[in-house]
């Protein structure tokens, strides 16, 4: 069930209504079910991956909080736990070089379909068992409390990826009541998100599919533009799925940090990354990076780790030779920040701007290898760096493309004031704060109609849940 799908409108006032109705004991169960419910609606077979990472985690987790447990014992839980992801992972680029035009229902024992958000929730799952181990997290004997934990609904198709040390005794400690300021706040950014999604995303998406899908036809300038537009589209629609699940989670009294902070204004890669799905860098930051050696050794193996962490990134979003040059890309280019005097020219505006500039275009070309294939990848290149001028211009229908770029420049226009303003103008005057209220409602009202009126309504799944 998609964030952006009628079902889930309908859901989530029911599941709301139940939930703070329910008496506080059995509010874990109740959401544990309709976690499970929301998760396995789309498809059942989703359900065999899921159990099992609740089964070796909880089992992990038993063993690793005695007294005598060993790295042994740590590493032998994790590796259960890692055991589905890593399996159906590597499954996808054997199955595609061996049966290349065969189809799934042609392939008996090798058409398994890759389970919705199993990425995410195995990583969160191995969070707790490390943490456990570290004792930085006490975890109790529940398996409730433990399953809700690992398939928690706001989380457990896309993330974001939560540490145990937040999200577990948020479980655990369940006995607070309806918190209404929490519940507004989660309305509105259940709201953002959704504009974020239908409205910018989806309507970037109907340009970038146009133009990066037949790159051959067009020249540089207009491939360039499409990979800018699709660095707006991922931003939008990943950052638009995180606010959703953060504002689901503070309807339910559960509050989970923030995912995206403006990133397209940082300064750096390496900025970018402090700020740029937060929950997966930290992640890989605090048991990647860290585990390594962090940059508690010499400058080149410093750097060494940073292009491992980026590696195992990349590979994390699927076994493909495309993830891995975008992973080395990033590794590359934060390891080659570090020789860079970045932290003097952040303070003036200048430099500054010129690196935000050249941040964004990096990443845009970076993005290329998201597109799956590392064939089509090294084509949207060679096309951009030696197409020149000649080819098509934008697309090739003029109605359609001036009406989609109208609707484009609208949405864009909306997310980069709204980031601007937060950056530089948190705090607004004091003579503006006595209509708040009003200023909020009619901003959120805006927003509905925007929705209403050029979402794109018949929408796609959000782009990271393939991950």
């Amino acid at each position: 069930m998609s964030f952006a799908s009628l079902a889930f409108v309908l859901f989530l006032p029911v599941l709301c209504a139940l939930y703070w109705a329910c008496p506080r004991r059995w509010r874990n169960a109740l959401l544990l079910a309709a976690s499970v419910l929301f998760y396995m609606l789309p498809d059942p077979t989703y359900g065999p991956a899921l159990v099992w990472v609740w089964v070796t985690s909880y089992a992990a987790v038993r063993r690793v909080r005695r007294k005598g447990a060993t790295r042994l014992d740590l590493w032998a839980g994790v590796a259960a736990v890692l055991l589905p992801m890593v399996l159906l992972k590597v499954r996808v680029p054997i199955v595609e070089a061996w049966f290349p035009q065969a189809s799934r229902s042609a392939l008996p024992g090798l058409n398994w379909v890759f389970p919705l958000g199993l990425s995410c929730y195995t990583l969160q799952a191995v969070s707790l068992v490390v943490d456990v181990y570290k004792r930085r997290t006490v975890a109790d004997r529940s398996p409730v409390n433990h399953a809700l934990y690992v398939s928690f609904l706001p989380t457990v198709t896309s993330g974001p990826i939560q540490h145990s040390t937040s999200l577990y005794r948020q479980i655990a400690g369940r006995n607070g009541g309806f918190d209404a300021r929490l519940a507004v706040d989660g309305a509105k950014r259940l709201m953002w998100g959704l504009f974020l999604k239908v409205v910018v995303a989806d309507r970037f998406g109907i340009y970038v599919d146009s133009v990066l899908d037949h790159c051959e036809h067009y020249n540089s300038p207009t491939v360039l533009i499409a990979l800018l537009c699709y660095t707006v589209q991922i931003y939008c629609d990943f950052a638009g799925y995180s606010h959703m699940a953060i504002g689901t989670a503070g309807l339910l009294g559960y509050t989970l940090p923030d995912n995206f902070r403006r990133p397209l204004l940082s300064a750096g890669l390496r900025e970018l990354w402090t700020r740029w799905h937060i929950s997966l860098s930290s992640w890989m930051r605090d048991y990647v990076y860290i585990a390594l050696g962090g940059s508690r050794c010499g400058r080149w193996r410093s750097a060494a780790n940073v292009l491992a962490t980026f590696a195992v990134s990349g590979l994390w979003h699927g076994v493909r030779l495309s993830y891995l040059c975008w992973g080395l890309g990033h590794g590359l280019a934060v390891a080659a920040e570090r020789w860079l005097p970045l932290e003097r020219w952040r303070r003036r505006a200048l430099p500054r701007a010129l690196c935000t500039i050249a941040t964004v275009l990096a990443l845009s070309v970076l993005w290329a290898f998201f597109r799956e294939h590392v064939g089509l990848s090294l084509k949207i290149l060679r096309v951009l760096f030696t197409g020149g001028f000649a080819g098509g211009w934008i697309i090739a229908d003029p109605m359609r493309t001036h009406t989609t770029l109208a609707m484009m420049l609208v949405g864009l226009v909306v997310v980069a004031a709204h980031d601007v303003r937060q950056e530089w103008f948190p705090c607004a005057p004091a003579r503006w704060r006595r209509g708040r209220g009003v200023a909020s409602l009619l901003w959120h009202v805006c927003l509905l109609v925007l929705v209403l009126a050029i979402g794109v309504l018949d929408t796609s799944q959000f782009i990271y849940l393939r991950f």
